[in-house]
């Protein structure tokens, strides 16, 4: 057995932080299965010199294992290079191997395989991740959000120097709409995407704080939705299973394509991944519908027309499937326990205004690619006009949700004012969760 550690550390900068800015830490292993162990714990040993917050250093244990896992599966060489290193607030796992650059893709494995879904956990807990070439091998690399046990415990203003950072990160790879035959399958590789925009970063920032909180609650969602005597926890009217209903599914190739390229793949995945098969359709369906029918009068573009109608529909299980684990919850600004009870009306004028926002996003999406469809431009230019007549109410709307996975889910979900406010002041997610 042979492993080498080597640890380099930036100078540090003084800012209105003691600690290093950019911290590395890195070390080799031979590439085999019983590695994954030590590299899993040299992650939380380097986390914990480094005071990462638990939940951050969780998620980034369990990224290590599957891309380590990964290299040692479906690549060449006789070591593995991994490499830790922190920049402000961001955590980036790289993991270097000799095997030729190719692309990795997300596996869609079947629902009783009993692998297959290491990328996919890595998709879902990550900011950002890829693989790209790296001398002479290749890099496999996660970015996650990395508060530290006092960031994380009080309010800061977010540094210009990391949203800069952020914003400079590439895009994910994509899943592709075709199951691979194993996890792992390597792809040729695709053309690079280009740097997103600051206000993009944002986005998959709260993307991925959804994203987060599902995977942390997945349990706690069965057990509420599968319960033979389920009832809701925050709804009186209505089980939880109903409010978590499975949307329909997108058969429609293009406009899975569309979505993807909207960055809403696991809006719409997961849902179709973790709804219920509940007998009716879900109480807050209808509200997804008033958007669709809303947006696109006029419209003829079918691809369009289903991928709006997809996100839509998700927007109504998102909505649901938090109201459904809301019990749990705290109120988003005063951080003190929510009434158990909202009504279902609230969740409705929820839904409404998440559809808007996603479905905004596919329109965007399409007029930068295809701006002559005077239809798609008026769909577009009502979603805007919605959004503006939407936004005086949502302080009151937010209040009535009160606790904060749903105020989140609303608020960053459509444009407006105060859209990253809480992030950039200090969240209370961070704080709790």
């Amino acid at each position: 057995m042979s492993v080498t550690v080597s640890r380099r550390r930036a100078p540090a900068v003084t800012l209105s932080c003691p600690r290093p800015l950019e911290t590395t830490d890195e070390v080799t292993l031979d590439r085999k299965p019983e590695m994954t162990g030590r590299a899993r714990r040299f992650l939380r040993r380097t986390a914990t010199a480094w005071s990462v917050d638990e939940d951050a250093a969780q998620a980034a244990e369990l990224v290590v294992s599957e891309l380590f896992t990964n290299a040692v599966r479906h690549t060449g060489g006789d070591r593995i290079r991994l490499c830790l290193r922190r920049h402000h607030a961001l955590l980036y796992v790289e993991v270097f191997d000799r095997h030729p650059h190719h692309r990795l893709a997300v596996a869609c494995p079947a629902p009783d395989a009993e692998d297959g879904r290491g990328l996919l956990i890595v998709e879902s807990l990550c900011l950002r991740w890829g693989r790209r070439p790296d001398g002479d091998g290749s890099l496999t690399w996660a970015c996650l959000s990395a508060p530290d046990d006092e960031t994380s415990q009080h309010e800061h203003v977010a540094d210009p120097e990391q949203l800069r950072e952020a914003g400079s990160l590439p895009r994910p790879v994509a899943s592709l709409p075709a199951s691979p035959s194993f996890e792992g399958d390597l792809l040729p590789a695709s053309p690079a995407h280009a740097a997103p925009t600051l206000y993009e970063s944002w986005e998959a920032l709260a993307d991925g704080l959804h994203v987060q909180r599902l995977a942390l609650h997945l349990p706690q969602l069965r057990d509420e939705t599968t319960a033979i005597d389920a009832v809701a926890s925050a709804v009186t009217e209505m089980t939880s299973g109903a409010l978590a209903a499975r949307p329909a599914a997108l058969s429609d190739p293009r406009a899975t394509g569309l979505v993807e390229a909207a960055d809403l793949s696991a809006w719409v995945n997961l849902p179709a991944e973790h709804g219920t098969p509940a007998p009716t359709a879900s109480p807050l369906g209808g509200a997804a519908e008033q958007v669709e029918v809303l947006l696109l009068d006029g419209v003829s573009d079918e691809t369009l027309r289903a991928a709006v109608r997809a996100v839509s529909a998700a927007s109504a299980w998102w909505v649901g499937a938090f109201a459904a684990i809301r019990h749990l919850g705290v109120h988003h600004a005063r951080l003190t326990p929510v009434d158990d009870t909202v009504s279902l009306d609230t969740l409705r004028e929820a839904v409404r205004v998440v559809a808007l926002g996603t479905a905004q996003r596919i329109l965007a999406h399409h007029l930068r690619q295809d701006s002559t469809d005077e239809a798609v431009r008026l769909a577009y230019c009502r979603a805007v006009t919605e959004g503006i007549v939407t936004e005086p109410g949502l302080p009151a709307l937010l209040e009535k949700l009160g606790e904060l996975r749903l105020v989140d889910l609303v608020s960053t979900s459509i444009p407006w004012r105060g859209r990253f406010m809480k992030y950039a002041g200090g969240t209370g997610a961070g704080q709790v969760e």
